[in-house]
C-alpha cells in the first residue's frame, strides 16, 4: 500500500543529499508535492464515481479527466491563492454531474459498435424465420426447422448448434460493459462461428446423408437468404465486439500513486533548479 508520508520523507532525504536546495525551498516543494498527490487522489476518486454511475467508456472518461485537469490548472493560474482541492471543487462543479455528462455524450452519437451489435442481433433473430435451405428433395426449410432437423438427425449437431447459439447469447452482457466481451479470443470466436458454418454446412449435409442412408440427400441444397443472414449476424457481432474492445482501451495510463513522471512508489521524482531560479519537479510540479 502506498504510504504518502514515507515516500515524501524518502524523497526529501534524497533531495537533501543530491541537491543544493535550501530548507525553505524544500518545504515549499514538499507542500506542493503533497497537494499534487492529494489532487490526483481526488481525481481518481472522481473517475471511479463516473465509472460506477455512468455508461461512459474509458476513452470518454480519459477525455473528461484531461478536461478536468486542465480546468484545475486554469483555476489555479487565474487565482494563485487557491489550494489544489479548492480548484478541483470549482472545476468539478463547472464540469457537471455524472448523469448530465453521460447524457451529453449520448447526444453526441451512439458508438459505432452499438450499431453493428444491434444489426447483428436483428439479423440473428430474423434468420430463424427466413428460408435457409431450398432442397431439391425436401423443399424449403426455415431457420428453426433446419436447426431442429440437424439436432435430431445428425450426431453431434445438437452440441454444435448449442455452442453456436450460446456464443451469440453471451454477447448480450456487452451492453453492461462485461469484461469477457472485450477479450480478443471472445470476439474472434464469435466471428469464427459464422465463418465455420459457411465452409462446413455442405460437408455436414453430405455426412448426414451418408449416416441416414438416403443417398438422394446428396443433391446439393440451395442456401437462401436465411443462411447468409444467420452467418452474417455472427460476423457483425464479432465486428461490434472488436470495436467495443478498441473503444474500451484507455487512451492514457495514469500513475497510481500520484507521481506523474512514471517513477515507482519507492523512487519519487527528482528535482532540479532551473536557470531562472525557480524550482521544478518532473510531473508533480507541472
Amino acid at each position: 500500500m502506498f504510504d504518502l508520508d514515507r515516500e515524501v520523507g524518502l524523497w526529501r532525504e534524497r533531495q537533501e543529499r543530491t541537491s543544493s536546495l535550501a530548507a525553505a525551498e524544500l518545504d515549499e516543494l514538499e507542500d506542493h508535492l503533497r497537494a499534487r498527490v492529494n489532487l490526483n487522489a481526488r481525481i481518481r476518486d472522481w473517475r471511479q464515481r463516473q465509472e460506477r454511475e455512468t455508461a461512459l467508456s474509458p476513452r470518454e472518461l480519459d477525455e473528461l479527466e484531461d478536461h478536468l485537469r486542465a480546468r484545475v490548472d486554469l483555476e489555479m493560474e487565474l487565482n494563485p491563492v487557491l489550494a489544489p482541492d479548492q480548484a478541483f471543487a470549482i472545476a468539478r462543479r463547472n464540469l457537471g454531474e455524472p448523469v448530465a455528462l453521460s447524457r451529453e455524450f449520448a447526444k453526441a452519437g451512439r458508438p459505432r459498435w452499438r450499431r453493428w451489435l444491434l444489426a447483428g442481433w436483428a439479423m440473428y433473430g430474423a434468420s430463424w424465420f427466413l428460408p435457409v435451405i431450398d432442397s431439391p428433395v425436401y423443399g424449403i426449410f426455415q431457420g428453426y426447422e433446419v436447426q431442429l432437423a440437424m439436432a435430431r438427425g445428425v450426431p453431434g449437431a445438437g452440441a454444435i448448434l448449442l455452442f453456436s447459439n450460446l456464443a451469440m447469447l453471451l454477447t448480450v452482457p456487452v451492453l453492461w460493459r462485461a469484461r469477457v466481451c472485450a477479450k480478443r479470443w471472445f470476439w474472434r470466436s464469435v466471428g469464427v462461428v459464422g465463418a465455420a458454418w459457411i465452409v462446413s454446412l455442405i460437408p455436414g449435409w453430405v455426412l448426414g446423408s451418408i449416416l441416414s442412408g438416403d443417398m438422394s440427400e446428396l443433391l446439393p441444397p440451395l442456401l437462401t437468404v436465411g443462411f447468409w443472414t444467420w452467418t452474417g449476424s455472427y460476423i457483425c457481432v464479432a465486428a461490434a465486439l472488436r470495436l467495443r474492445a478498441k473503444d474500451g482501451a484507455s487512451a492514457a495510463v495514469r500513475a497510481v500513486d500520484g507521481f506523474d513522471d512514471g517513477s515507482p512508489p519507492g523512487r519519487p521524482p527528482r528535482c532540479n533548479r532551473r536557470s531562472s531560479g525557480t524550482v521544478s519537479n518532473k510531473g508533480a510540479l507541472q
